[in-house]
C-alpha cells in the first residue's frame, strides 16, 4: 500500500537545493484539513531525482521514517505489507533478508548467490544480504521498486529493489529514546536511541543505535534445552557537512553484530518409511522395532542433537558528495564494507543425525558511482552515470552425518571463493514533447567479470563410536581460515572457473498527463543478472555447475491519480515479464544435496492496485491488492541424474494473490493529548518454496492482522503504545525444503503482544 510521509522527512535525499528547505514547517499530517490537500506529497528518488511519487512512471511504493515508527516496524518481515506482490521474510536464516517481488526471488542458499530483487543501503548495493534486516531503525524512508531495474540503479536486476535510506543529520539539536518489551510467542526487549547535534552552521552529526534481544521459544525435546534466542547490536553515525549552499557532503559509518541460536528447523513429520530402506535407515535412527527417531509436529518443539548457532557482523562506510554546478548536480557515492557469517544448523529437525551443516562466510565489497543530472526545468533533461563495484565472498560449508552406526558416514566440506567486478555506464533521457506528453529512454551497458574457485573434500569412514558429533575436529568453521586434515581414503576435488558477460539493457516509457492529477504511462524495459559457478551436488559426476546469465523483458501499463482535492489516491498497473535462463536452485527430491540449473523460459504477468484515502479528518484508509501468475514455460532439470520436466509449475515464493489493508484513526482526549488507533491486515494465497510444487513444500493461504493503540501529547514529545502482532495466532511457514523422507521447516512468529515507550527531546 502507498504510505505517506512529510516533505521534511524526505528532504535530505533530494540534494543540496531541496535539503536546504528541511527546517521549513512540515506538511500537515495525513488527514489533517488545510487549503491544499488532505494527503501530503510523497517524495522518492526512484528516478535518481527527488520527485513526487505521483509523477514517477514506475511501480514504486514508499513509507517514511515517521510512518515506520508509527506502525512499529522494526523487522524486515513486517515490510511485506508495504506493497502488492511483495514478500519479505528471514526464512533461510535469522540474519538474511529474503525478498520476493512479483514472484521473482533468489532460491539459493549459497552466500555468494546474487538476488534478482536487490537490496540497497543509502544507494549502495548489498552483495551479502546478511545483517541488512537489522538496519530498520532511524530511517528516512524505504522505497520498493517493482519490475526490472536495468538502467539507472547500481546493480542490474531483473525483479526490482528494496532501498533503505537512513535519516540524515539536521542542523538542530534533537533526539529520542524508545523502549520496547514484548511477550506472547516469545519474549523480546529492545532499546533504540538517536542523538542529533548541530556542531556549527555547516556541520551536523547524527548518531543512532538499536539493541534487540529475543528469548528462546522452541523446546528441544532431545535434551530439554530451549532454542531461538538472539541478541543484535546496531550502530550508525552520519556526519553532514555543507561548506556552501552548492555543496553537501555526508559520511556514514556503521557496524552491527548479532549472536544467536540460528534458524530452528522443525521436521513436521515423515513421508514414506525410511526404516524400510536399508541404505538410509541408520541415518534416521531406526530401532530394532523398525521405528525411526521421534519427530515433532508442533511448530514450537523440535529434536536437535547438534548445538546450533548463528553469528554475523557487518561494518562499513558510505561517502556521498553532491555538488551543484549551476543548474547541474554532480553526485558521487563511495561505499566500502565487510562482513562475516557463521552458523551451525540441524537441517533435518531430527534427533538422529541425518544431516547437519556448518557455514562460514567472509564478504568484502567496494563501489563507486558518479551521476550527473541536467537541469530539471528543461524540456530535455538527463541523468548520466558511471558505476563500478568489486566484491569477494569466501563461503565454507561443511555437511556432516555422524550419529548412525552405518558404515558409510560422511563429512563433506566445500571451500569456495567468488570474486566479481562490475562496471557500467548508464543514462536516462526525458523529453517533454508537450506539457501533457513526454518520452523517456534509458540505456545501460554492463560488464561483469566473475572468478570462482572451490575445494571439496569428501570423507567416508567407518563410525565406531555412535553418539559422538564430529565438527571442529575436521575443520575449523570460525571466522579465521578453514582447516582441513586429510586422511587416507579422502576424495578431493578442485575447480577454477572464470567468465565475462557483457549486456546492453534499455527501457522506453511514454507519459501522458491529461490533467494535473492523472498520469498514464506505458513502459517496456529489460534487465540482466550475470551467470555464476556453484559446487555440484554430492555424488554428481561433475564438480561444478555453470549458470548462464538471466535476462528479462518487461512490459507495463499503469496510472497514478488523485481525486477529491487530494483526499484520494488511486494507482494501478498491469504487467508481463518474459524471462530467459532464469537461475534456479532446488533441494533434490529423494536424494541429498542441491540442484542448480537454468529454466529455459518463464513468464510473470499480473495486475496491482493501490488506494489511499482520507475518509475523514484523522481517518486514513490504505489498501492494495496484487494478482500475479508466475510459471515456468520451459524447465527441464535433473534429479538424481534423471530428467524431470517442471514446465507449467508456478515459481517458488509466488502466491497468486496478495492483499493489504490498514486503517488508522486518531482523536483528541483533552489536555492537548491524542489517542491513536491502527490495525493492518495482510492476505496471501498459498505458494511453494521450491520449483517442484509438492504439498510438503507449500504454505497454505493465510491472513495475518496486527493492532496498535497509542497515547501521548499532540506535540509528540512522548508516547506510550500497546500492540498485538499476528492477532489470529497464525502458524506461518517461512521456509521449508524436501530432504528425503522429511521436510524440515522454519516457522515465523505467532501471536506476540507488547508495550512501547518513546521520548523525544
Amino acid at each position: 500500500m502507498l504510505l505517506c510521509t512529510s516533505h521534511a522527512a524526505l528532504a535530505h535525499a533530494a540534494g543540496p537545493a531541496v535539503a536546504a528547505a528541511q527546517d521549513q514547517p512540515a506538511a500537515p499530517a495525513a488527514g489533517q484539513k488545510d487549503d491544499v490537500t488532505w494527503l501530503p506529497d510523497v517524495i522518492v528518488t526512484a528516478t535518481r531525482r527527488s520527485t513526487n511519487v505521483q509523477e514517477v512512471p514506475i511501480a514504486v511504493s514508499a513509507i517514511g521514517g515517521e510512518a515506520l515508527a508509527a506502525r512499529g516496524i522494526t523487522d524486515p518481515r513486517q515490510l511485506s505489507n508495504l506493497a502488492p506482490n511483495l514478500m519479505v521474510d528471514q526464512g533461510l536464516g535469522g540474519g538474511q533478508t529474503h525478498v520476493s517481488i512479483r514472484g521473482q526471488t533468489s532460491t539459493s542458499f549459497a552466500l555468494e548467490a546474487s538476488s534478482p530483487a536487490a537490496l540497497y543501503l543509502d544507494d549502495v548495493y548489498q552483495v551479502s544480504q546478511f545483517g541488512v534486516g537489522t538496519q530498520v531503525f532511524d530511517l528516512d524512508r524505504i522505497e520498493v521498486l517493482r519490475g526490472p531495474q536495468g538502467t539507472l540503479f547500481g546493480k542490474n536486476t531483473t525483479a526490482g529493489s528494496v532501498n533503505y535510506f537512513s535519516a540524515a543529520p539536521k542542523f538542530k539539536d534533537e533526539g529520542y529514546i524508545t523502549l520496547d518489551a514484548a511477550g506472547g510467542d516469545y519474549r523480546r526487549y529492545s532499546l533504540e536511541g538517536m542523538f542529533n547535534k548541530a556542531i556549527s552552521d555547516t556541520l551536523a552529526v547524527r548518531a543512532s543505535g538499536r539493541i534487540d534481544h529475543r528469548g528462546s521459544y522452541v523446546d528441544n525435546l532431545y535434551d530439554g534445552s530451549k532454542l531461538g534466542e538472539y541478541t543484535s547490536y546496531n550502530g550508525r553515525v552520519i556526519v553532514a557537512w555543507r561548506p556552501t549552499d552548492d555543496t553537501q557532503v555526508s559520511l556514514k559509518v556503521y557496524a552491527l553484530k548479532s549472536n544467536g541460536d540460528g534458524p530452528v528447523y522443525i521436521a513436521r513429520g515423515y513421508f514414506g518409511d525410511p526404516c524400510s530402506n536399508p541404505g538410509v535407515a541408520g541415518y534416521f535412527g531406526c530401532n530394532a522395532s523398525g521405528q525411526p527417531s521421534p519427530i515433532s509436529r508442533d511448530s514450537r518443539k523440535t529434536y536437535s542433537e547438534v548445538p546450533t548457532y548463528e553469528k554475523w557482523d557487518n561494518y562499513g562506510a558510505t561517502l556521498k558528495i553532491e555538488q551543484s554546478l549551476g543548474d547541474y548536480v554532480l553526485t558521487s557515492i563511495t561505499g566500502a564494507q565487510s562482513g562475516h557469517y557463521k552458523a551451525a544448523t540441524n537441517d533435518d529437525g531430527l534427533g538422529s543425525d541425518f544431516f547437519h551443516s556448518h557455514q562460514t562466510g567472509f564478504q568484502t565489497q567496494a563501489s563507486q558511482e558518479l551521476r550527473l543530472a541536467t537541469p530539471v526545468t528543461k524540456p530535455l533533461r538527463a541523468v548520466l552515470g558511471l558505476y563500478y563495484q568489486y566484491d569477494r565472498i569466501r563461503a565454507v560449508q561443511g555437511s556432516l552425518s555422524t550419529r548412525s552406526p552405518q558404515p558409510d558416514q560422511y563429512v563433506q566440506m566445500n571451500d569456495g571463493t567468488s570474486a566479481t567486478s562490475t562496471s557500467a555506464a548508464f543514462g536516462s533521457v526525458t523529453f517533454d514533447v508537450s506539457k501533457q506528453f513526454s518520452l523517456i529512454g534509458g540505456l545501460r551497458y554492463s560488464h561483469e567479470r566473475k572468478k570462482a574457485s572451490n575445494f571439496r573434500a569428501l570423507r567416508l569412514f567407518n563410525f565406531a563410536n555412535p553418539g559422538r558429533v564430529i565438527d571442529d575436529r575436521y575443520f575449523d568453521m570460525g571466522y579465521g581460515l578453514a582447516r582441513y586434515e586429510p586422511l587416507l581414503g579422502d576424495t578431493f576435488e578442485t575447480f577454477y572457473g572464470a567468465d565475462t558477460w557483457n549486456k546492453l539493457t534499455w527501457d522506453a516509457t511514454a507519459n501522458y498527463k491529461p490533467t494535473d492529477d492523472l498520469l498514464i504511462y506505458a513502459k517496456i524495459g529489460t534487465g540482466f543478472r550475470s551467470g555464476g559457478f556453484f559446487p555440484a551436488p554430492a555424488g554428481s559426476a561433475s564438480e561444478y555447475v555453470s549458470l548462464s546469465p538471466e535476462t528479462v523483458t518487461s512490459r507495463e501499463i499503469g496510472f497514478k491519480s488523485e481525486w477529491a482535492g487530494g483526499r484520494l489516491r488511486v494507482n494501478g498497473d498491469v504487467y508481463k515479464a518474459d524471462y530467459k535462463d532464469m537461475q534456479i536452485q532446488t533441494a533434490n527430491q529423494n536424494t541429498s544435496g542441491l540442484g542448480f540449473s537454468n529454466a529455459s523460459s518463464a513468464s510473470i504477468k499480473g495486475a496491482e492496485l493501490e488506494v489511499e484515502a482520507a475518509l475523514a479528518e484523522r481517518l486514513i484508509l490504505s489498501t492494495s491488492v496484487g494478482y500475479n501468475k508466475a510459471v515456468y514455460n520451459d524447465y527441464l532439470t535433473l534429479v538424481a541424474g534423471l530428467p524431470v520436466n517442471l514446465s507449467g509449475n508456478p515459481l517458488p515464493y509466488a502466491p497468486s494473490w496478495t492483499s493489504n489493508v490498514a486503517l488508522s484513526y486518531s482523536f483528541p482526549v483533552g489536555n492537548g493529548r491524542d489517542i491513536g488507533l491502527r490495525t493492518d491486515w495482510s492476505y496471501r494465497s498459498k505458494y511453494a518454496f521450491d520449483s517442484f510444487n509438492v504439498a510438503v513444500t507449500q504454505d497454505p493461504s493465510r491472513t495475518i492482522g496486527n493492532a496498535r493503540i497509542t497515547y501521548g501529547p499532540e506535540t509528540g514529545t512522548w508516547e506510550l503504545a500497546a500492540y498485538v502482532d499476528n492477532i489470529t495466532d497464525h502458524d506461518q511457514r517461512v521456509f521449508t525444503f524436501n530432504q528425503t523422507y522429511v521436510a524440515p521447516t522454519i516457522y515465523g512468529p505467532r501471536r506476540t503482544w507488547g508495550v512501547q515507550a518513546n521520548y523525544r527531546f
